[in-house]
């Protein structure tokens, strides 16, 4: 219910509701089971999309400490929120900290899917993205031709997430191109 709360934009309903959950899960099933992170990072989510991050990094940190020890520092549902905690430091034009934890999320996803998978792709884009806002253009180039190497290699040039991101390419080189 809290999450069709959320969905509405109803935050003030979603928000109770969400820590309700939390503390039956926590009372039920112990504070560091799995599913009271779930329900962590949904509440984290929430106050991140209202801007609350300061409610919403410490619930994001207990959120990823618990799904390490549970799952190891290997784990998918690591490198997830990893990515949210990242999203929620640049957010907060905390870019340095952004870029460390995506790039363990890079190192999680390359070591469950193989370097050269389109999912690494994803990552590699949030990592574009942060070098981007720092005006680090040529990390961000570097990363592009080897998100593209990997997208055409997949899906080929034709596809549209190819023609996307070589458009996003274009203009990160136009910049550099205007900037020198």
């Amino acid at each position: 219910m809290a999450g069709l709360y959320e969905s509405q934009g109803k935050y003030e309903e979603a928000e109770p509701l969400y820590k309700r959950s939390l503390g039956i899960r926590e009372t039920k099933l112990g504070r560091d089971h799995p599913d009271v992170a779930t329900t962590l990072n949904a509440l984290a989510a929430l106050y991140s999309s209202q801007e609350k991050y300061k409610e919403a990094e410490p619930l994001f940190k207990r959120t990823l400490s618990i799904f390490e020890k549970a799952f190891g520092k290997d784990h998918l549902s690591v490198e997830i929120n990893l990515s949210n905690l990242a999203l929620l430091y640049y957010k907060q034009e905390k870019y340095t900290e952004a870029i460390l934890l995506i790039k363990k999320s890079l190192i999680i996803i390359e070591k469950a899917a193989g370097k050269d998978h389109p999912s690494v792709t994803t990552t590699l884009n949030k990592l574009i993205l942060l070098y981007e806002s720092q005006g680090k253009y040529e990390e961000a180039k570097s990363l592009y031709n080897r998100s593209l190497g990997i997208v055409e290699k997949a899906l080929g040039k034709n596809h549209p997430n190819y023609k996307t991101l070589m458009k996003k390419y274009q203009i990160l080189s136009e910049k550099i191109q205007s900037s020198q």
